[in-house]
């Protein structure tokens, strides 16, 4: 060691550990063999005090770290194969180098299957026109991470229960009615996210709320209590707001457009975990139009953040000498314009 010298690591039992030693071993032998199954029977020679330590989640990020650093130097064919031949070539037991280095390579495949390196999502739900459904405002998901870089992982923003000895993480999510984009995040030792995927899901509460025609006053909708399904056109007009909040679902019908009238505004400001979702009602194959921000000298501002927008027939954003600022969105319909800002202040 660098603090007492004195201290110095011994390898041994090196027949054994390749397969050629008196007592049989495995290629899928556990990586926790020393705390999962102590042989003594004696309560002061077990090593279940070993179990606290060694999958405590400071010290099972440095036992994988090591072990992927040896299997991808030392322990290769590339590697270990000369050195079996340099040091037993020479010796009677020449013919039992191959094995050596057969279980060797399994041993190496086998443990390298036991490190989780990608962030994965797994769940129990179906699959129903073309998204995975629910009936039930919560989901539990579970799946794996980088069991080396990852300290916590986070879901719609929100703190998964983490296992770090597994690499392995699980929650409970909540979900807002109509399609739900769930955003999974690895998180590193400073809190800063590596890696990422999303799962779209169509929680189905069996309703919806009805909307069409002018809303002429300030109105602000709920997420909970969505879907919104635009049967027919809508129109903000002068003097009001329509406020949309994050997580909300609108259902847009064949041809319907959202139109802001030049004194009205629309606030739909969704967030990284919580985005406001433009589309059709799942099972239906119709288009809708696209929205529409008109505006003049002094008219107040549009925002859309944090949104999609899908299966629109016509350009997605179009405004006419409107103010708007625009985030974060993303278009699902590649063959129509995305946007068209005529005459219009935008950021």
């Amino acid at each position: 060691g660098t603090t007492d010298p004195r201290f110095i690591l011994v390898p041994h039992d090196f027949d054994t550990i390749l397969g050629q030693g008196d007592t049989a071993q495995s290629t899928t032998r556990s990586i926790w063999s020393m705390i999962d199954s102590p042989a003594s029977t004696v309560a002061n020679e077990r090593a279940n005090f070993l179990s606290r330590f060694m999958r405590h989640p400071e010290f099972a990020p440095i036992y994988f770290r090591l072990y992927k650093q040896h299997l991808d130097t030392t322990f290769t064919p590339e590697q270990l194969n000369p050195v079996l031949d340099e040091f037993l070539g020479y010796w009677g037991a020449v013919s039992a180098v191959p094995a050596m280095k057969s279980f060797a390579a399994a041993r190496r495949t086998y443990v390298l299957s036991q490190i989780p390196l990608a962030l994965t999502v797994t769940h129990s739900l179906s699959t129903q026109n073309g998204y995975l459904r629910t009936t039930t405002p919560t989901v539990t998901l579970n799946g794996l991470s980088h069991i080396i870089d990852t300290r916590r992982v986070r879901v719609s923003g929100a703190l998964a229960t983490w296992s770090a000895w597994e690499g392995r993480w699980t929650t409970t999510a909540t979900l807002q009615p109509g399609l739900n984009q769930v955003l999974v995040q690895s998180m590193n030792s400073n809190d800063v996210e590596f890696a990422r995927t999303t799962l779209e899901i169509w929680y189905d509460r069996g309703a919806v709320q009805t909307v069409s025609g002018t809303i002429a006053t300030d109105t602000a909708w709920i997420a909970e209590t969505g879907p919104y399904s635009l049967t027919a056109n809508l129109t903000v007009a002068a003097g009001a707001t329509l406020r949309i909040p994050a997580g909300t679902t609108l259902y847009l019908g064949s041809g319907v457009n959202l139109t802001v009238a030049n004194g009205g505004r629309l606030l739909a400001e969704g967030t990284e975990t919580a985005p406001i979702r433009f589309t059709r009602a799942p099972g239906t194959t119709t288009t809708w139009g696209g929205i529409t921000v008109n505006g003049g000298a002094a008219s107040p501002e549009t925002r859309i953040t944090h949104s999609r927008l899908e299966f629109n027939g016509s350009t997605a954003i179009h405004t006419a000498n409107g103010t708007v600022f625009l985030d974060h969105l993303t278009f699902g319909t590649t063959d129509r314009q995305y946007l068209s800002l005529d005459s219009s202040s935008f950021v």
